[in-house]
């Protein structure tokens, strides 16, 4: 479920069509949930939220700061509403995968047991459906809000300089990553990342398949290496939870997965930010026109 803006000589026009689609489309599929459906509407709204997020990036400088400020902090707060389960289910995912590689199936057992219980737990907390009926509720103030907006001043020199700013942005944390590869900056570097890569989707949701391919598993390998980060963390503050020698074998696990994540994303992100702002930002925009023109 994702933003489409199509080049237009209205381009406030289309922005604001763009965004009424997109929220009513979550409206209709919070509308509609069952407890069936709770996992999988929990994601597809987070993600659109984040969507959501990354599109106000683009238009801020002319829906303005304040209305700009609301609208990502009600966005905000509506995916983090629905964050339950979520994180305890990404440390099982984590720790299963590391898991593969050890031999010991007890010790597979036992290092697995306290994170299987802390996700029965976080489900149990959730509450089935009732978070997203409160999400549907905050969602509709969005869409009250989002009516509001002027835009009739948004042209493409207003997009360009936004995705030049968007895209430069990744590119210098690239650029100092590189030197200082901390954790907490890659984490930073990977939102940056990811929110390019749904800017960009919105632009092309078709088309630029090689660029939207390289910042989506950029962003996927950055993302896999927080989740690693953060498992670790877990166990530190958990620690009386397992046995000294089961450890040792999950941190060799967790520190060859993290050098083949760092492989990969030093590999990947020249060929996602390779070029400077300004001229990638030009020949973005100049495609995107000329692939609407020609669907027209």
């Amino acid at each position: 479920m994702a933003i489409a803006l199509r080049a237009s000589s209205r381009l406030g026009s289309a922005a604001h069509k763009a965004v009424d689609k997109h929220l009513n489309s979550l409206d209709k599929m919070l509308s509609g949930v069952t407890e069936a459906d709770v996992d999988e509407v929990i994601h597809d709204t987070r993600t659109g939220m984040k969507r959501m997020r990354a599109f106000l990036r683009l238009i801020r400088a002319s829906i303005g700061k304040p209305a700009y400020r609301q609208a990502n902090a009600q966005s905000k707060a509506l995916a983090g509403a629905l964050s339950g389960s979520r994180d305890a289910r990404v440390l099982l995912d984590t720790v299963d995968m590391l898991l593969l590689e050890l031999e010991d199936r007890e010790c597979r057992a036992r290092l697995r047991e306290p994170f299987l219980q802390h996700y029965a737990r976080a489900c149990e907390v959730a509450g089935g459906t009732r978070p997203l009926k409160y999400a549907r509720k905050r969602l509709h103030k969005l869409q009250h809000k989002a009516c509001r907006w002027r835009l009739k001043g948004y042209d493409y020199q207003a997009l360009m300089q936004a995705v030049e700013t968007e895209y430069g942005q990744g590119r210098a944390h690239w650029l100092q990553i590189q030197q200082y590869p901390e954790a907490e900056e890659l984490h930073e570097w990977r939102k940056e990342v990811k929110r390019f890569y749904y800017q960009v989707s919105l632009l092309f949701p078709h088309g630029n398949k090689m660029q939207r391919a390289r910042l989506k598993d950029l962003g996927e390998y950055l993302g896999q290496l927080h989740d690693l980060h953060i498992l670790l963390e877990y166990i530190a503050n958990h620690r009386p939870l397992y046995w000294t020698d089961d450890l040792s074998h999950l941190w060799r696990a967790a520190q060859h997965r993290e050098q083949i994540l760092m492989d990969l994303i030093w590999r990947l992100a020249p060929k996602a930010y390779g070029e400077p702002a300004p001229s990638y930002s030009r020949k973005l925009i100049k495609r995107w026109r000329d692939l609407s023109q020609k669907k027209h």
